[in-house]
């Protein structure tokens, strides 16, 4: 269980990962676990996004999660072109 402090900000629905946040930053070093599933959708669908040039990271905590969530597609798509199958 997390010992961080979430702060009042604006939802991360709408607003993504906050700056100054003990629990944006948590949630950033592991979205994988530590975000919902609507959440960690947008997260991805931004990713996506940023890594053909189309959005951008709207803070540093949103950034590093971003950065986590890149080098897990990366990998992906090198198991894919592999012939690797993820079990579920």
């Amino acid at each position: 269980m997390s010992g961080a402090v979430h702060t009042p900000h604006p939802s991360i629905s709408t607003h993504g990962l906050a700056d100054g946040c003990e629990r944006c930053a948590e949630m950033a070093l592991d979205p994988w676990l530590t975000l919902d599933d609507g959440n960690l959708a947008r997260l991805v669908e931004r990713t996506i996004a940023w890594m053909h040039d189309e959005e951008y990271p709207r803070s540093n905590a949103e950034t590093v999660a971003m950065g986590f969530v890149e080098q897990t597609l990366v990998s992906v798509r090198i198991l894919n072109r592999l012939g690797i199958e993820v079990p579920a």
